[in-house]
């Protein structure tokens, strides 16, 4: 056997070289394996988001199905028997589709899926800049991949939650922190209430991941890299909390009557 094969063989028999044989060294072993994702010279990103995609798809189903059971059938207008027959079955199509598969399930997974992705490109694109700024920059490459993989952590938050929901059969009212925000804020407050959600130990076990990335490729000392992560965290968290804050505002409005049709 030649030298070339051998040496070929040899990666082929090394499981952690793979993208499946990655995910156990990035959870277990982060500090040697984040930076040979940095320093790889293909892009890897792909394999990551997938999993994350498969996870999240498992989770809005299971969730899909726990608010179907546990809905509570919506009560009719008051003298609703004197409404046109053709007003009472609008009615009644209305409500039908607000329980049917597109509104609980298929437009739930759109969303994650377009959340999944505009939130990869969203961090990649913050800490390239950033990275740049502080002078010590990285390759596009290197980023986006470490931006995917860092995500692993929301994967084993999709098993935990899946886990839980299976076996408690209710929802999760108070994701991340957000049972420390005021109820019916408004304003700034409502806007940190917003993006209290997002933040919990998953974000944390993310950002230690991209930390431990980034630094020993740049050669970056440690209270520059924590200030370029905070950075990084408090301009993808806000960038991230707008549009859901918007909603809710835009939610409010409708709810409180302030148009009428």
């Amino acid at each position: 056997m030649s030298e070339n094969e051998s040496s070929n063989l040899t990666m082929v028999e090394q499981p952690g070289q793979t993208n499946p044989g990655k995910i156990p060294r990035v959870l277990l072993k982060p500090r040697k394996t984040m930076p040979e994702i940095v320093n790889t010279e293909k892009a890897i990103w792909l394999f990551p988001l997938l999993i994350l995609m498969v996870s999240s798809l498992i989770l809005t189903m299971i969730t899909a199905s726990i608010e179907k059971r546990t809905a509570v059938p919506a009560e009719m207008p008051p003298d609703m028997e004197y409404y046109p027959e053709e007003y009472q079955d609008q009615y009644s199509n209305v409500m039908a589709q607000n329980s049917g598969f597109v509104r609980t399930t298929l437009f739930p997974i759109i969303g994650r899926w377009l959340g999944i992705w505009s939130n990869w490109l969203i961090l990649s694109v913050i800490l390239m800049v950033l990275l740049l700024l502080a002078g010590h920059p990285l390759e596009w490459r290197g980023v986006f991949n470490l931006a995917a993989w860092s995500a692993l952590p929301f994967v084993v938050r999709d098993v935990v939650q899946s886990v839980y929901l299976l076996a408690a059969g209710q929802l999760i009212t108070s994701p991340g922190l957000s049972g420390f925000g005021p109820v019916d804020a408004q304003g700034l407050a409502g806007f940190f209430a917003v993006l209290l959600k997002f933040i919990d130990l998953y974000l944390v076990w993310q950002l230690l991941l991209i930390l431990a990335g980034f630094r020993p490729v740049t050669q970056i000392k440690l209270l520059k890299g924590l200030l370029i992560l905070l950075g990084t965290a408090v301009l993808y968290l806000s960038i991230r909390s707008l549009p859901a804050f918007i909603i809710n505002r835009i939610s409010s409005v409708f709810t409180n009557g302030m148009f009428y049709f």
